[in-house]
């Protein structure tokens, strides 16, 4: 890691604070009263933990996310909207704070950790619909999915088996570093046979901890329901949409809308010559850890149920990454400042989300086979934003030129 002075820690937490209070402060509350949606079994385990009424399929096995606000409303006799904002609100900073953390370590300078810092801010899946919707349990497995990411490069392979293991009690993504890791070491097994055994021991532990961790709570906890889009225990019949889900031409236009939405900062820096230098950056080991683990996110999002937006926010480390290197090629000051407006804009930061009209705010998110005139909006604001993008670097290039040129050589 690049040396990090404690008055760089400060400030840059302080920031991250800022960014998260400002946000909240532009952010409404998701309305509990008037609609039933995953919050509410959420807000009843909080309440009563496992005895709660009713679990249902795959909210009950996220028990890890609930356990702390369990602990604050239940031991410390706080209301539970405020232990979720509280928990809330600790777990979007934390995750600000990991992700300028994990590029700093990556070796990466100041200013390409603090535009990842500031792009994953400004992602409205990210940080902003987890201050609308306090009662979801992504902001706690953010920070740990970078933790484990990073142990799994400085291939600590036990701490991310455990750690791995416990997160999947949060969210399920947190299976992603589990399987990366299992393909690294079949890769090796295959590579190296004078380890073989060692690799061996390596992949069944991993193998069965993975097991476990999934399977023991799905037999432990008693769920009375699912709605879960694929869940092969309590509703073998879904297993049929692994086919029928990718042929939904509906699902895939959203799904394609998500993936794009999220991964709009690289597009808006990103030409033909920074697109060939990357792909000579990354060595084989990092392609090794982060192609699986994209498409894993990709897989996962697919099948995981109707809200592409949110999933796709798990492909915020390849997004910080590819960031942080194409800050290396010297983008043009005003080319950042384009992205980071367009960013405020597209993402409606400092708009509430309209919960008022159910309509309005469906329209306004990639969601399942939703498809009616502002999905074709919402393409053509992204393509709008790209060809901006492409303009903004013209000029920005012909400025640089017409200065040049009118250097005066000193005598």
């Amino acid at each position: 890691m690049k040396n990090i002075h404690l008055r760089e820690f400060i400030l840059m937490a302080l920031l991250s604070l800022s960014l998260v209070l400002c946000i909240d402060f532009f952010t409404n509350s998701i309305d509990t009263e008037h609609y039933c949606w995953d919050f509410k079994h959420y807000m009843a385990m909080a309440r009563s933990g496992f005895q709660a009424e009713h679990m249902v399929a795959p909210f009950a096995y996220r028990f890890g996310a609930t356990l702390p606000v369990w602990f604050l409303h239940n031991k410390a006799n706080i209301p539970l909207d405020m232990a979720f904002t509280l928990i809330t609100l600790t777990g979007v900073w934390i995750t600000l704070i990991s992700i300028y953390l994990f590029i700093r370590w990556m070796q990466f300078n100041r200013e390409a950790a603090g535009l990842a810092l500031l792009v994953v801010a400004l992602s409205e899946c990210q940080i902003k619909f987890h201050l609308f919707d306090v009662y979801q349990p992504d902001h706690l497995a953010y920070p740990l999915m970078v933790l484990v990411m990073a142990l799994l490069i400085r291939q600590r392979w036990l701490a991310v088996v455990i750690l791995a293991g416990i997160g999947l009690q949060i969210r399920e993504f947190l299976i992603i570093p589990l399987i990366v890791l299992m393909v690294q070491q079949v890769k090796s097994l295959i590579g190296d046979h004078t380890i073989r055994r060692v690799l061996l021991f390596r992949l069944s532990v991993i193998i069965i901890t993975t097991g476990l961790a999934v399977v023991v709570p799905r037999l432990l906890i008693n769920v009375k329901d699912t709605i879960q889009n694929i869940d092969p225990f309590l509703a073998p019949e879904s297993l049929k949409k692994l086919i029928t889900d990718p042929l939904n031409w509906r699902k895939d236009v959203n799904f394609i809308l998500g993936f794009c939405s999220y991964m709009l900062p690289i597009m808006l820096l990103l030409t033909p010559t920074r697109a060939r230098e990357l792909c000579r950056t990354f060595s084989e080991q990092e392609k090794w850890t982060w192609v699986p683990y994209t498409g894993l996110v990709l897989i996962l999002a697919l099948y995981g149920g109707s809200d592409y937006d949110r999933f796709m926010t798990y492909l915020f480390l390849p997004q910080c990454l590819l960031l942080s290197h194409l800050c290396t090629m010297k983008p043009h000051p005003a080319e950042i400042a384009y992205l980071l407006v367009v960013m405020v804009l597209i993402n409606r930061i400092f708009l509430p989300f309209p919960i008022w009209d159910f309509e309005l705010y469906a329209n306004g998110h990639a969601w399942s086979d939703r498809i009616n005139i502002a999905t074709l909006h919402k393409f053509v604001y992204l393509g709008l934003a790209v060809i901006g993008a492409a303009a903004n670097r013209f000029l920005c290039t012909k400025l640089e030129r017409s200065l040049h040129k009118r250097e005066i050589p000193l005598i």
